[in-house]
């Protein structure tokens, strides 16, 4: 796996059930991990990650992948094209 950074960052509650993150630094054509911690999710992922209903720039993420963190914990990634369009 590549050498990822997965320092935490906090997003920010737009409803009572969704909350974002703006990032204005991603990297064009390289695929990206992202990792989402959620308490929500712990009943069902022991490391309480979420992969279901995570968007960027509207589009769904689909592809579950390997995140470090308290061992191997699952996450999401994505790659962004010049124009913002993300790939899941």
């Amino acid at each position: 796996m590549a050498d990822y950074d997965f320092s935490r960052i906090d997003m920010t509650a737009v409803g009572s059930d969704r909350w974002e993150i703006t990032f204005s630094d991603v990297p064009v054509g390289f695929e990206q991990r992202i990792r989402i911690s959620d308490p929500n999710t712990c009943a069902t992922d022991p490391n309480c990650a979420s992969t279901q209903n995570v968007f960027a720039n509207g589009v769904l993420l689909t592809r579950v992948v390997d995140t470090p963190g308290n061992g191997t914990e699952p996450g999401l990634a994505f790659a962004v094209a010049t124009d913002a369009t993300v790939t899941p």
